[in-house]
């Protein structure tokens, strides 16, 4: 077939087709059917790489997320507990949290999206539903619903019920440090076994190397 060759003085043109016969040609270099092939196959990988890199990205902020609020949940609900103690309403006690708060705060983030639900017309007790299915953290959803029923039918025990549960919030969030500092040492034992036996193993070698002379 290469004797249907044709040159220029700037390419090769090779032939398409066989002389006898319809037959196509197609023509490569050794080894680039293998290469273009190993692309194919990185390329038609990289969608589902990413997709799944972005879908764990995602589970990680979210999981980052839920710890920053379940950390602040005690700290919101003591505050909201005085300010309510002092005499102000919910709205009033839910504004001035938003203001003194850190608007970096994933809770106070959410606390503030509710304030300005509230200050466009939003029923309070509508503002606050959404907020606990905002959160997606039960004990919130519990203090949002105790909030709710104290709006619509009052309830003269709603300080002591919120004080009950911030003692509950704080004793939780102290088992959760325990247990976090827990796994925190476990995971420092292997690198402490690791630094032992390099240790170990650097005093060791030119008693052995001595022995052996």
């Amino acid at each position: 077939e290469m004797e249907g060759v044709q040159l220029t003085e700037e390419e090769v043109l090779l032939p398409s087709q066989r002389q006898e016969g319809t037959e196509s040609l197609r023509w490569y270099l050794p080894g680039t059917t293998r290469e273009s092939g190993k692309w194919v196959l990185i390329w038609s990988i990289l969608p589902w790489s990413v997709f799944l890199f972005s879908r764990e990205e995602l589970r990680l902020q979210e999981r980052k997320r839920q710890r920053q609020i379940q950390s602040q949940y005690p700290v919101i609900l003591q505050k909201l507990s005085v300010f309510l103690g002092v005499g102000l309403s919910i709205q009033a006690a839910w504004e001035r949290i938003v203001q003194t708060g850190d608007t970096k705060d994933p809770l106070i983030a959410e606390m503030r999206l509710t304030w300005i639900q509230m200050q466009n017309g939003t029923p309070l007790q509508e503002a606050l539903h959404q907020f606990g299915h905002r959160a997606r953290y039960s004990p919130l959803k519990r203090m949002t619903g105790m909030l709710s029923r104290n709006l619509r039918r009052g309830d003269e025990f709603l300080l002591e019920r919120l004080q009950e549960m911030n003692q509950e919030a704080w004793e939780d969030y102290k088992k959760k440090v325990r247990v976090r500092s827990e796994e925190a040492q476990t995971k420092l034992l292997l690198p402490m076994f690791l630094t032992l036996g390099a240790i170990l193993l650097m005093v060791a070698a030119p008693a052995m190397m001595s022995m052996q002379m």
